[in-house]
């Protein structure tokens, strides 16, 4: 991932998000201290995004999304994979996100690669929506990658 990716990732958090991150905020996130950020291309057009921060043993997944015409096509887990293989590369031995509670597709892709659900956060979201926050143990997840991205 790099600037000149920020057009189209800044393009599929719009049509992703009821409150998407803007082009600063996105751009802020690229060069937090310990951010590991992957995009993921098909046909040579990005298709995806993932941005996390890694805290000593600890990564925080802060922000993910595939394009609407890329969905469903196990884009998320090939990109979520990566991240997580290369967070236990460097020494990350836990992964925590916050989901909308109501973002039912987000949720089963988290639990079916080994999130589980530790909390509800009230009116963890902008618009007063609750969230969940869940948390997986990266040394018990299987490595799985096939795939190149950067």
């Amino acid at each position: 991932m790099n600037e000149l990716d920020l057009d189209r990732i800044t393009e599929i958090e719009a049509v992703s998000f009821k409150s998407p991150w803007s082009k600063v905020m996105l751009a802020a996130a690229m060069n937090f201290s310990g951010s590991l950020n992957f995009v993921l291309e098909e046909n040579s057009v990005l298709s995806a995004y993932i941005f996390s921060r890694k805290t000593g043993s600890e990564l925080h997944i802060i922000n993910m999304a595939v394009a609407p015409s890329f969905r469903r096509q196990g884009l998320g887990v090939r990109l979520l994979s990566f991240l997580l293989q290369k967070a236990r590369d460097r020494d990350a031995t836990w992964a925590h996100l916050e989901v909308r509670k109501d973002n039912l597709g987000a949720i089963r892709l988290y639990k079916k690669e080994g999130f589980v659900i530790i909390e509800t956060i009230p009116r963890y979201y902008e618009d007063g929506s609750d969230a969940y926050r869940m948390t997986m143990d990266i040394n018990e997840y299987p490595d799985k990658s096939t795939h190149r991205m950067e």
